[in-house]
């Protein structure tokens, strides 16, 4: 049995939101070494210890390629729902997400990049592009944060 992330959590209090990419995410890991014994451990360091160690150029393009591949994973997944008529595979899409999820925060470790800055940024850009804050085909086709400035 290799069941290593158990429950996965996450703060919204601003202040557990330190900068450090994955720093406000922990999850359960079991513990092999000490019996059923489990730790909560910050996500961030949990994908260190997992992530192969390579030359810095290598864990970048493992990293990118991993997130690539692992949203292929994921279409595949809804394709077979929606185009093949399948019954939907929630556990596999949460495996799929849980594996996307691993290789994105990979990335971000690697350029120092936060959670908070990444959905903050996100959030500045959609906002230039949906000024009224509700989707508009209109606004999707203008992309107003894509203009020239």
């Amino acid at each position: 049995m290799n069941k290593v992330p158990l429950i996965l959590s996450q703060s919204s209090d601003p202040a557990d939101f330190s900068g450090c990419p994955g720093a406000n995410s922990y999850v359960s890991i079991l513990l092999h070494s000490q019996g059923l014994a489990t730790e909560q451990v910050r996500y961030d360091s949990f994908v260190a210890l997992l992530f192969k160690q390579q030359p810095a150029h290598i864990m970048v393009l493992h990293a990118a390629l991993g997130v690539a591949g692992e949203a292929g994973e994921l279409a595949d997944a809804i394709k077979k729902e929606h185009i093949y008529g399948k019954p939907t595979d929630r556990a596999n899409i949460v495996e799929e997400l849980g594996d996307l999820r691993f290789y994105i925060q990979a990335v971000m470790q690697m350029y120092g990049i936060s959670e908070q800055e990444v959905l903050q940024q996100n959030a500045n850009k959609l906002c230039v592009r949906y000024k009224s804050l509700r989707y508009g085909d209109d606004a999707a086709i203008a992309r107003a944060d894509k203009s020239a400035s």
